[in-house]
Parts: structure tokens; C-alpha cells; sequence
């Protein structure tokens, strides 16, 4: 859905999704908004998505589009930051720090359930979280995000795998030394 989305909307001289897509009737003129009121924009949002879904599958064209999409706004934001916070937060994810979290365990094992709640008990708004399993779903996952295909439990103990623009840390296999790379 997101290349279609890119593929429809996307602004290729100026950056930025349009409201209108190709393919629609022609009009006048075509408009593209960040401005964020009671509810976020498109761009914004979708800028957003860029990033995370980067970070989730080591596609860094998506950082990029993001990047041109923030720029593409950027007189706007820098004239009135306040008209866009949503728009603000994909910039705060952008500057980082962000972290890329992958669990690899067994769903049902008490441990690989305390790891999870673990990462889900701190407040980090700039992570993305990956579970990786054996089977058809880690398979799966794989094939969506090549980086994690490395990533299994160690010494069949459920391992946690941080890591920060692709970079990892050693992994950990125990909850205490996981509290330390969480930030």
C-alpha cells in the first residue's frame, strides 16, 4: 500500500504527497498539505510511516522520501512550528536517537513474554519493534525485513537484539541488561 500510495501521490519536482492522485480528473490546480489542525495531514503522517517502515525494513529510500517530504514543508514549519507538531515529530524521529528492537523466541515462553513487556513498559517514541519466530511468520517477517534473518534466539533462549540506524548492540538474553540499552 505504501508504493502505491508513493506511485499516486508522490510530487516528484517538489517532494510531497498530493490530495489528488494520478489518474483523477484534471484539475486547476493540485494542493498538498502539512498543516496539522484537530486531526494531522497526509504529509505528516505519511512521513511518519516513511521512517518507521525504514527503520522496520532497512529501506533507507524511505528515509529518504521522508527527508524530501519534511523539506518540502519546511518554510511552513519554520514560520509557524506550532500549525505542525505531527509534521515535528517525524523531524524529532529523524534526528534521533531511534532504536530497532527484534525479539526472537518462542511466543509462549514466560521469558520471551517478559522481554516483550519490558520494551512495552518504557516510553520510547522512537523505536520500532520487531518479533522474529521460527516458522512461517518469521519466514515471513524475513522476507519484508532481510536484516532480522540473523537475529535467533541464542542458544535457544529467547534473545533481544537493539539496535540504533542498524547498528546493534551484543544481544541479551536477560531482562536486567535490556533495561540498560532501553532509552
Amino acid at each position: 500500500m505504501n508504493k502505491a500510495m508513493i506511485d499516486i501521490f508522490w510530487d516528484k519536482k517538489g517532494g510531497g504527497l498530493y490530495f489528488t492522485g494520478k489518474g483523477n480528473e484534471a484539475l486547476i490546480t493540485v494542493s498538498k498539505e502539512a498543516y496539522d489542525g484537530a486531526l494531522p495531514s497526509g504529509n505528516s503522517v505519511a512521513a511518519l510511516n516513511f521512517l518507521r517502515l525504514g527503520r522496520m525494513t532497512g529501506n533507507i529510500d524511505l528515509d529518504q522520501k521522508a527527508e524530501q517530504l519534511i523539506r518540502s514543508f519546511s518554510v511552513e514549519i519554520e514560520g509557524y512550528p506550532m500549525g505542525y507538531t505531527q509534521l515535528l515529530t517525524a523531524v524529532d524521529f529523524i534526528a534521533g536517537p531511534t532504536q530497532e528492537i527484534v525479539i526472537a523466541g518462542n511466543p509462549v515462553n514466560k521469558i520471551t513474554q517478559s522481554m516483550i513487556r519490558a520494551v512495552q513498559k518504557k516510553f520510547l517514541p522512537n523505536k520500532v519493534v520487531l518479533f522474529h519466530h521460527d516458522g512461517l511468520d518469521g519466514k515471513r517477517l524475513e522476507a519484508l525485513s532481510p536484516f532480522v534473518k540473523g537475529m535467533i534466539p541464542s542458544n535457544q533462549e529467547p534473545t533481544v537484539y537493539v539496535c540504533e540506524q542498524y547498528a546493534c548492540q551484543v544481544p541479551v538474553t536477560e531482562g536486567g541488561r535490556l533495561d540498560e540499552l532501553l532509552h
